[in-house]
Order: C-alpha cells, then sequence, then structure tokens
C-alpha cells in the first residue's frame, strides 16, 4: 500500500482553486501552453504533510494506532495567497501556491507526525518541510524554460483562500489506467484550543 499523510482543503478553498485553474487555462489558451498544464482535481487537492510510500498491512495496523492516540497540535487556520513555480529555475515542473498562514502550525504537526512515525518504526527523511499547495502539473512538453507559464505566474492575482485544519488524513494512493485515486484510511482529530479533541 502507496501511503501518505496530508491536510485536505474545505470546500469553499478547493472552489477558489479550481476558479485559478480555469482563469489561468484560460489565458494560456492564447499560446501553447495551455496543453501542458495538468490540474489535480479539486477533490484531491491537499497539503502534503509526509509521504510514506509503500507500507505493509502490519505497518499499516500499527501506523493508525499511533495516529489515534490524543494528538498535542491544536486546530489551526491556513491560509494561502500567490502563486509559485517549482524549481525556481529552469524547467518549471509544478504550479503550487505559497501559504502565508499556518506555515509554523503545519511544520510542527509534521514534526509530531514524525515522532509518531518514528516510535513504529518509520524514521523520518530528513529533507526539509516547506508546506504547499500543488495546484497543477507541467508536461514535459512544454520544454524549454516555459516562459508563458513563468509570465502568467508573476502577474496572475488569483483570491486567497482560508480555512480551519481540525484534522488531517491518513491516505492509501492507488495507480491505476485512468490515473491516481486517494482513498482515505483514517481521519485524524487535532485538538481543540480548549483541551477537546475534534469529532
Amino acid at each position: 500500500m502507496r501511503l501518505f499523510a496530508a491536510v485536505a482543503l474545505d470546500s469553499a478553498a478547493r472552489r477558489v482553486a479550481a476558479v485559478i485553474a480555469e482563469g489561468m487555462t484560460r489565458q494560456l489558451s492564447q499560446g501553447n501552453s495551455a496543453h501542458a498544464l495538468r490540474w489535480v482535481l479539486p477533490g484531491q487537492l491537499h497539503i502534503t504533510l509526509r509521504f510514506l510510500g509503500e507500507t505493509s498491512y502490519e505497518q499499516v495496523d500499527s501506523i493508525r494506532l499511533a495516529l489515534q492516540l490524543p494528538w498535542e497540535s491544536e486546530a489551526f487556520s491556513v491560509a494561502f495567497e500567490g502563486l509559485n513555480l517549482f524549481p525556481l529555475a529552469g524547467r518549471p515542473r509544478v504550479v503550487c501556491f505559497g501559504i502565508n498562514r499556518g506555515q509554523d502550525q503545519l511544520a510542527a504537526l509534521k514534526a509530531e507526525l514524525d515522532r509518531r512515525l518514528g516510535s513504529v518504526g518509520l524514521a523520518p527523511s530528513g529533507r526539509p518541510f516547506l508546506a504547499h499547495l500543488t495546484l497543477g502539473r507541467i508536461g514535459r512538453e512544454l520544454g524549454g524554460s516555459g516562459s508563458d507559464v513563468r509570465k502568467l505566474v508573476s502577474v496572475y492575482r488569483p483570491h486567497s483562500a482560508r480555512w480551519i485544519v481540525d484534522r488531517f488524513t491518513l491516505y492509501e494512493s492507488r495507480v491505476s489506467h485512468s490515473g491516481v485515486s486517494y482513498y482515505e484510511l483514517e481521519s485524524i482529530p487535532l485538538r481543540l484550543a480548549s483541551g477537546k479533541r475534534t469529532t
């Protein structure tokens, strides 16, 4: 099983992301770059906390038990605003939203997640964590430096979105001939400011 842990968007944030994808596609259609962009479906948008990769069924049981214990991390607000490309130099591969609120809380949640997974034998990768929201992926057919996309991202001013993160999700990722599908295995509530857990 290929697993990852992520924070999902609420319905309002998903609508904002969908509007941005539509708007960028319209503007890029005037050139030759629109066909090279593959937007993430609104229902699959998420902020990845950690990719666990191939995991045995025995490990999954241990992971779920470790995640079900009460969490220290409290519910918090996240907001995204402004578009970025990754990588910053060379041919861009990803269009993403920058997160301008909640970055520290997401990092703290990721750290607590790493500690819990470490208790069941899954050591962290050691790579630095910078939370972001991937909106779309840029295919190789774009070629070169992707100047059309870079120019649009530099001037496009999308709506921002803000929502409350009161839980995160453990997903299974399955790949088929029709693409990638995500299946929720566990929804993990965070602690409320009052000390109570969400339900």
